[in-house]
C-alpha cells in the first residue's frame, strides 16, 4: 500500500475517532500532523508506524490525544466575531439571568471547542464588566477542547500580543498583567473557568462530563466547520439535548446551516444569527431595529474613496467600544433585504445588508462559493477584517479558493499590518494565476516599501505586460476605475524612482 492510499486509510479512522474530515485534498495536512506528533512522542521509524496506523481498526488512546493537538486549528483571540459578543451581553445573559432566578438555579455556560481559552475567558470577563451583581457562585463556566496541548494553555493563562488584536487596551490592563514576554490573565478572572478534555464526535456528551445537561448557553464556533457531515449532525443534535429549554446554542457565521440545525429556533442580531432552542414554537423571530448602520452607510455610500475607509473604521470603532458600552445597537433585520438582488446590494454599496443576506443563503448552502465570496468582500468594506479573514478560512478549508480569494485575503493582512504573512499569501494567489495584475502590484508596493527596489520592479514589470491586453483608454477590472493608460503611468513612475 502506498503512502496516499495509507494517508486515505488513517484519515477514515480519524474521522470515526474525532469527527475531523481529510478529504484526499486534505492528505497532505494529516500527514504533517502525524509527523509532527510522532515527533512530539519521539518516534523514529515513521514510515512503519503509519503503515501499522493504516491497518489499525482505531487509534491508541495516548497517541490520539497527542495527535488531536497536531490536528486541530488553534487559532483564535479574545472578543472574537462582535455580534456574539453583543448579543451574549445584550440578549442572552439578561434572558438567562432572570430564568434562572425564576427556577432558583446556578447559571451554565459552555465553551466547546473552546481551545487555548481566549473565548471562555472573553464571557467570564464581560459578565464580570456588564453583570458585577451576579454572585460568582451564580454561574459557572465550562470550557472543553480536543487538544490536551490547548487546554493546558488556556489553564495557564499566558497570552502574546496576537491574542489581543480585538481587545480595548482598557480591558487589557484591567484583566492581565504583563510578566516576562506574557499577558497573564488576572486569578479572579481564571478561576471563573472550568477547562476540561472532551471529544464531539463521541456518541454522547453527558458520558464524558456529566456538567454538560442543562446548559443555558453553549458557544462552538469555528469547530464543527472541521468536522464530518454526519459528525457536524450528530454533534448539533447532542447541542440541542444539552441545553435547557430556551438556552443558546452560538456557531460561527461562516458555519450556520439549515439542515445541521433545524432542530433550532433562528434569532437575528446585529449581522448574525444566533439558535435557540424552543420546544414550544418553531418560528423565526428578529429584534428590534433601529437605524443605526443605515445611517453610516448612507455616509459610507457617498463621497470618494479616502471617506469611505474613514467611515468604514468607525463602524469598526464602533462595534469594537459596544462591548463595553451600556447601550448595544441593533441591526437592521434581514427580511428587509431578503427578495433584493445580493449583485446589486453589493455594486451599490450596501454591505451590511449583502452580510445578513449572505449569511441567510449560506444557512441553506454553505460552499456557495458566490456568497460565501461577497460575505467576505462586505466584511472588509465595513472594515471587519476579523469576520472577512474567519469566512476566507472556510473558503480556503472547503477547496473554494482561487486567486481572487487570496488577493482579498493579503489586502486585509496588509491593513493588519501583518506584512509577512500578507506576502506569503499574494504570493499563493500568484501560484495559481501568474498573471493576477493586482496581486503583482501589492507585491510590488510592498518590496518596495522594504527598500527591495529590484524584486519591486520585477513585479511592476509583469504589471505592465499584463496590462497590454487593454486598451489605453478602456478601465480595467477591478482597478476601481482606472484606465489602462492611468494604472500604467502609475506604475511607471514607481519603476522609474531609482
Amino acid at each position: 500500500m502506498n503512502r496516499r492510499a495509507q494517508l486515505g486509510k488513517i484519515a477514515n479512522i480519524v474521522r470515526n475517532e474525532i469527527g475531523l474530515n481529510f478529504e484526499n485534498n486534505r492528505l497532505d495536512d494529516l500527514e504533517r500532523g502525524i509527523i509532527t506528533a510522532l515527533d512530539e512522542i519521539k518516534i523514529e521509524n515513521k514510515s512503519e508506524f503509519i503503515e501499522n496506523l493504516s491497518v489499525a481498526s482505531s487509534i491508541e488512546p495516548f497517541f490520539l490525544k497527542v495527535l488531536s493537538s497536531h490536528l486541530t486549528v488553534g487559532e483564535t483571540y479574545f472578543f472574537r466575531e462582535s455580534p456574539a459578543m453583543n448579543f451574549f451581553v445584550k440578549k442572552m445573559m439578561p434572558e438567562v439571568i432572570n430564568k434562572a432566578k425564576q427556577d432558583n438555579r446556578a447559571i451554565k455556560i459552555w465553551c466547546a471547542g473552546c481551545s487555548s481559552g481566549e473565548e471562555a475567558y472573553s464571557l467570564a470577563i464581560l459578565i464580570n464588566e456588564h453583570f458585577p451583581e451576579l454572585p460568582r457562585s451564580s454561574f459557572s463556566i465550562l470550557a472543553t477542547d480536543i487538544s490536551s496541548k490547548a487546554i493546558n494553555k488556556a489553564i495557564s493563562g499566558k497570552y502574546t500580543e496576537w491574542s489581543f488584536r480585538e481587545t480595548p487596551g482598557n480591558i487589557k490592563n484591567k484583566y492581565f498583567e504583563q510578566k516576562d514576554g506574557f499577558w497573564n490573565i488576572s486569578p479572579g478572572i481564571k478561576r471563573l473557568v472550568n477547562f476540561s478534555y472532551l471529544n464531539l464526535a463521541k456518541e454522547s456528551f453527558s458520558s464524558q462530563i456529566a456538567s454538560t445537561n442543562n446548559i443555558d448557553i453553549i458557544f462552538c464556533r469555528n469547530v464543527l466547520m472541521y468536522l464530518a457531515p454526519d459528525k457536524i449532525k450528530k454533534a448539533a443534535e447532542n447541542f440541542y439535548n444539552s441545553l435547557t429549554n430556551d438556552g443558546w446554542f452560538v456557531t460561527s457565521q461562516v458555519e450556520l446551516n439549515d439542515e445541521y440545525f433545524s432542530l433550532f429556533e433562528k434569532v437575528y442580531f446585529e449581522n448574525g444569527i444566533f439558535y435557540q432552542k424552543n420546544v414550544e414554537k418553531k418560528k423565526t423571530k428578529s429584534l428590534p431595529y433601529k437605524n443605526y448602520l443605515e445611517q453610516v452607510l448612507a455616509k459610507t455610500n457617498s463621497g470618494n474613496i479616502k471617506s469611505q475607509r474613514r467611515a468604514s473604521k468607525n463602524i469598526d470603532r464602533e462595534v469594537k467600544s459596544v462591548y463595553f458600552s451600556n447601550t448595544l445597537e441593533v441591526e437592521v433585520p434581514l427580511n428587509s433585504v431578503s427578495e433584493t438582488d445580493i449583485d446589486e446590494l453589493y455594486n451599490s454599496g450596501r454591505y451590511s445588508d449583502c452580510i445578513k443576506l449572505c449569511i441567510s443563503e449560506m444557512a441553506k448552502n454553505e460552499k456557495n462559493h458566490k456568497h460565501l465570496t461577497i460575505l467576505a468582500k462586505s466584511y472588509a468594506n465595513t472594515g471587519h477584517y476579523k469576520e472577512a479573514i474567519s469566512v476566507i478560512d472556510k473558503i480556503i478549508t472547503e477547496g473554494l479558493s482561487d486567486e481572487d480569494i487570496f488577493y482579498l485575503y493579503g489586502t486585509i493582512l496588509h491593513e493588519l499590518n501583518e506584512i509577512g504573512k500578507a506576502k506569503e499569501v499574494f504570493k499563493k494567489g500568484l501560484y495559481i494565476n501568474p498573471d493576477h495584475l493586482f496581486s503583482h502590484l501589492m507585491m510590488g508596493n510592498i518590496l518596495n516599501q522594504e527598500g527591495k527596489k529590484s524584486a519591486a520592479n520585477k513585479h511592476y514589470s509583469n504589471v505592465l505586460k499584463i496590462l497590454e491586453k487593454w486598451n489605453s483608454d478602456e478601465i480595467v477590472s477591478g482597478s476601481g476605475g482606472l484606465t489602462k493608460a492611468r494604472l500604467k503611468n502609475m506604475v511607471e513612475n514607481l519603476l522609474s524612482d531609482k
